[in-house]
């Protein structure tokens, strides 16, 4: 199965029960942290205030926020 660069962002779970949940997943899969490196990156934005990435602006469009620049790419 190829890779591809993934973000997981959560605004219910903190940083411990976000990383609590990547543990269990990865060993499920039996995936090496290793391997993730450069392909996955997990934030929790729990009890930050504005942590939207994208606002609708019209039918169909959007246009991203502040909060989401900075994010790697």
């Amino acid at each position: 199965m190829p890779k591809s660069k993934t973000i997981y962002i959560t605004c219910e779970d903190d940083a411990e029960q976000l990383h609590w949940r990547q543990a269990h997943i990865r060993t499920w899969l039996n995936v090496a942290m290793e391997s993730l490196a450069g392909w996955l990156h997990m934030a929790s934005l729990r009890g930050n205030l504005d942590n939207g990435l994208e606002l609708a602006t019209a039918p169909g469009e959007f246009q991203l926020t502040p909060s989401y620049e900075g994010w790697p790419r």
